[in-house]
């Protein structure tokens, strides 16, 4: 398994290294809890409630060369994790650890 020096380097290589403004730095997803038939009234809403189901996506962003997805759905919160792999995967985007610990893509 590389260590995580040397994958960084490897990516540098294979994508190479562009110029991105303040704000444009991070790559940046949305997540969206449903609320649908949680109030009896048609057109209202509970405040703060939701249900654990929803969808993710991801943001477009010009500096990595991404484009905004469709969304992913997750059904309940432990799927959530997973989805975002997923989509982070499906969508050629590596995710490097902070810190030394275990690679998993």
């Amino acid at each position: 398994m590389p260590v995580l020096s040397e994958l960084r380097e490897r990516l540098k290589r294979e994508r190479g290294e562009v110029e991105a403004k303040y704000g444009e730095r991070m790559i940046e997803l949305r997540v969206a809890f449903f609320t649908d038939d949680i109030a009896s009234t048609e057109g209202k809403v509970v405040p703060k409630a939701c249900w654990d189901i929803g969808t993710v996506r991801l943001l477009a962003n010009a500096a990595h060369g991404v484009k905004a997805s469709e969304p992913y759905f997750f059904d309940g919160l432990s799927e959530l994790l997973t989805t975002i792999e997923k989509l982070l995967v499906d969508n050629g985007i590596k995710v490097l650890p902070r810190r030394t610990r275990d690679l998993h893509y």
